[in-house]
């Protein structure tokens, strides 16, 4: 949406329009090869000749970006990310007979749970006093065939019993509340609010070492932050 209003300011010749974009996160990302990153790169540099203004959640973004802002001369303002404290709070802690982990997602492509349902059955074989919920569901067509391909695959969904999806639910403050451990393993992100979210509720935090994750996290003093994609450094971190 944001890529097509930009290109059809181009168009636009009656009128000046200004346009000021709230970035969630620019094109480029941690997920790409260095070819899709030059590319997705150059499109946000083109779009900037009609941006008047910036307000980015990232602020990795707005330094990688800064040499072109200050060319074209585009104001811009790292806003960061939050969350509603009335909802997120710290509980009480309470002790358990199992580990909780839990990760919260849309259940798509590029979020990593394949790499977190791999590596979490071979947790199971070691140790059985482990359960995992992942909160969240498909939203789109393409998203539910993604999801019955992913409950078909024997390899990565076996451990049933051990294994919650909730599917979309309104209660998620409640839900994060029961678990110990969050795990992000996502492989691109903004500033990803459900990672603000685990932290305000108290859970000790594990996240792929993506933008984002890495600008709210700092490794081993607020959280643990792994090599993206790497599921042995994923184990290992889960298991430690």
């Amino acid at each position: 949406a944001s890529f097509c209003t930009r290109l059809s300011l181009f168009f636009i010749k009656r009128h000046k329009p200004i346009l000021i974009y709230f970035a969630r996160g620019f094109y480029f990302n941690d997920s790409q090869n260095i070819i899709s990153w030059l590319f997705s790169y150059l499109i946000e540099v083109l779009l900037l000749f009609k941006t008047h203004t910036i307000l980015s959640q990232s602020i990795e973004d707005i330094k990688k970006m800064k040499f072109f802002l200050n060319i074209f001369k585009i104001k811009f303002f790292w806003v960061g990310n939050g969350v509603d404290s009335k909802f997120f709070y710290t509980p009480l802690s309470k002790k358990k007979d199992y580990i909780h982990f839990v990760t919260t997602c849309r259940i798509t492509p590029g979020k990593g749970l394949e790499d977190l349902l791999v590596v979490f059955n071979s947790l199971i074989k070691k140790h059985s006093n482990i359960k995992l919920t992942v909160i969240g569901g498909a939203v789109s067509n393409s998203d539910k065939i993604y999801l019955a391909n992913l409950l078909n695959k024997k390899s990565i969904f076996k451990e049933k019993t051990y294994i919650e999806i909730t599917g979309i639910i309104s209660d998620v403050t409640n839900k994060l509340r029961q678990c110990n451990y969050y795990i992000h393993p996502s492989y691109r992100e903004g500033v990803p609010k459900s990672l603000l979210e685990a932290m305000s509720v108290g859970l000790v935090v594990l996240a792929s070492n993506i933008r984002g994750a890495r600008e709210i996290i700092i490794n081993e003093k607020n959280g643990f932050l792994y090599k993206v994609k790497n599921k042995r450094e994923l184990y290992n971190q889960m298991e430690k």
